[in-house]
């Protein structure tokens, strides 16, 4: 119980420091393609109809990543930029990576903590906040 706690609270630390970093980094070249590609599956979603669903899925040469990714960027833009008006556009976007950082961090830290000792599971977390990149948009 213990690393569960304490790989829960280094799991929200490490949130809590990239969502007041958001804004410091610079928009990426493929962002705005996933941007639209999420906004494109989030539309149909919203609105389904059978007949056009190949205009909104239909895959392409930007495609290459899988969609939930896109779509959990479009679906926090449009709650929390167009809906709920908290954050700009591009923080909005970028909010749902924090799921993966989340989930990312707490599954590393607490496996390595179970598996070789809290002390390895604290390193690993550790050097994921010195390289957020390798973190953030991998």
């Amino acid at each position: 119980m213990k690393i569960f706690l304490l790989s829960f609270i280094l799991a929200c630390t490490a949130c809590i420091v990239i969502l007041f970093t958001l804004n410091k980094y610079g928009i990426t070249w493929d962002e705005p393609i996933y941007f639209f590609k999420g906004d494109t599956y989030l539309s149909w979603i919203m609105n389904p109809k059978y007949s056009n669903m190949e205009n909104f899925w239909k895959a392409s040469s930007n495609d290459i990543h899988p969609p939930l990714r896109k779509l959990l960027a479009a679906t926090t833009r449009e709650l929390l930029f167009n809906r709920l008006h908290i954050l700009d556009v591009t923080r909005a976007y970028r909010i749902s990576t924090l799921l993966f950082v989340f989930s990312g961090i707490f599954a590393l830290t607490y496996y390595a903590g179970l598996r070789y000792g809290f002390m390895t599971g604290l390193f690993l977390r550790y050097w994921s906040i010195v390289d957020t990149s390798s973190v953030l948009f991998s």
